[in-house]
């Protein structure tokens, strides 16, 4: 009997022995050929699981470095000691950790998730503070991130970070099933991160993506407390940019019943509506009668909607000739008389030529002499334009046809230098003033112009020619206009 057992322990320190000095090679390639093997095949790796090759690796070093997640798996659920190491010093986390990094490999983001969990926990730490379902999200895999989920994993710091980063819904997905109310809960505090970890153009984007990710889980309670969230500014300026251009009626309606009940006593409206219309699709005509709406909606239902407000709104309602807005929001006391940003109504719908709204704009009185930053009238920028179913309006209306702006220019002399020919005879049959003064002025910004039919017009008026005019021909490199202004001068001899 002794001499069995003493032979039993000879036995078995040999084995020791052999396994510890095993060729690199026979480990590694036996867990190269258990890649996609059955249960039951890697069960026979299990009599030599402690077993390490000349170079100090074991099963789950290779395994490790192979990137075979399902053999990773299998010996951790058959190894307490994972982080043992190699003659480098390099535990299996550790070249998990570094194939991850240099190589941005997600099969070894994966590994290290198991591997790090298998440490000290499911919300264990490495060494940057980032936890299991950090090193999972980032590896894609869905199925782990609802393992650790489900097993209490903590959304630490930068996990909501990293999520919005991403952009992966079915990540949002996850968290809105097993974490709601702490999302929820802790809306302010990510949207906190968001805005101290990131520059001002990653945090529009990184907060918009946040916002639209969220409405897109169409919760009730999550999108109520996304609109009626008023810590950061930003977050309910994104929101209601999202509501105002989703084609979820559901969520259209959420908001509007928040408005009208005024649980969104916090939201600054009358800023929201500022960021609204500087939204490059303000002007675009997608989804613009539902902006339209919002607009009549909140002056209809909400009080703090200042004048300054209204003008503003009433402005850009006339630069995107929106028709519609426009009359309503001078049936809701806009002052039309008003100005917003130094600048007046009559002549910027006179610059842009919609004479539907100067018609609406005269309707309600509005004075026709108002003048723009420049001191012109709208007659002046509707002559400049050429816009002459405006010009003739506006006359129609006594506009003053003589009035000077500030570099003291009429209506006539800036028809003359654009080149506007119909523009300039509508004005001269209608009683613009040419005198000398005047008329050599016009005639001297049309050469500036470079405009030979327009000269060729005001000479047959009988405008007269100085040495301004010649020279400003000159400048204008039309060298036709110089020669008709030279002969005009100095008749050609016979």
């Amino acid at each position: 009997m002794y001499r069995l057992i003493l032979w039993l322990v000879i036995i078995g320190s040999a084995h020791a022995s052999e396994l510890a000095l095993s060729s690199p090679s026979t480990i590694s390639q036996q867990v190269q050929s258990l890649r996609g093997s059955s249960f039951q095949t890697m069960m026979n790796i299990l009599d030599n699981i402690d077993a390490t090759d000349e170079l100090g690796r074991s099963f789950l070093h290779y395994a490790t470095i192979f990137g075979n997640v399902q053999l990773v798996k299998f010996l951790l659920k058959y190894q307490n000691n994972t982080d043992f190491k190699d003659k480098d010093g390099k535990t299996p986390f550790d070249h998990a950790l570094q194939r991850a990094q240099d190589d941005n490999n997600l099969q070894q983001m994966l590994i290290v998730s198991h591997l790090l969990e298998h440490r000290n926990g499911i919300n264990t730490e490495d060494e940057r503070g980032w936890t299991p379902l950090l090193w999972a999200m980032l590896s894609g895999n869905i199925t782990r991130i609802e393992e650790l989920l489900k097993g209490d994993a903590e959304m630490v710091n930068g996990t909501i970070d990293i999520a919005i980063t991403l952009q992966d819904e079915r990540i949002w997905q996850l968290f809105w099933q097993y974490r709601r109310r702490e999302i929820t809960n802790g809306l302010n505090y990510y949207i906190g991160q968001i805005h101290s970890q990131r520059t001002s153009t990653e945090r529009k984007k990184d907060i918009g993506t946040f916002v639209e990710f969220m409405l897109t889980l169409g919760d009730d309670e999550w999108i109520k407390s996304l609109l009626t969230n008023s810590r950061k500014s930003s977050v309910s300026a994104y929101a209601l940019d999202m509501v105002l251009f989703s084609q979820d009626q559901h969520i259209w309606q959420i908001f509007c019943d928040l408005v009208q009940h005024n649980d969104l006593v916090n939201l600054n409206i009358g800023q929201q509506l500022r960021l609204l219309i500087e939204n490059k699709f303000w002007h675009t005509k997608t989804r613009r009668q539902t902006r339209d709406d919002f607009i009549k909606f909140v002056i209809t239902n909400r009080d703090e909607i200042t004048a300054s407000d209204k003008q503003m709104l009433l402005l850009q309602a006339i630069i995107s000739r929106r028709t519609s807005l426009v009359q309503f929001l001078i049936d809701s006391g806009a002052d039309i008389e008003a100005s917003y940003d130094a600048e007046k109504l009559l002549p910027v719908a006179a610059k842009i030529g919609a004479r539907n709204l100067v018609e609406i704009l005269f309707a309600n009185n509005i004075d026709v002499e108002q003048t723009g930053k420049d001191g012109r009238t709208a007659l002046a920028i509707a002559s400049y334009f050429g816009h002459d179913n405006i010009v003739s309006l506006l006359l129609d209306k006594k506009a003053n046809i003589d009035a000077l702006d500030k570099q003291k220019k009429t209506a006539f002399m800036l028809a003359a230098y654009r080149g506007r020919v119909s523009t300039v005879k509508l004005l001269y049959d209608r009683g613009a003033t040419i005198d000398s003064e005047s008329g050599s002025k016009a005639l001297a910004f049309a050469a500036l112009g470079g405009h030979y039919t327009m000269v060729e017009l005001l000479l047959e008026y009988g405008l007269n020619i100085t040495d301004k005019t010649l020279d400003y021909a000159r400048l204008s490199g039309n060298q036709q206009l110089v020669q008709l202004l030279e002969n005009h001068v100095t008749p050609p001899s016979q």
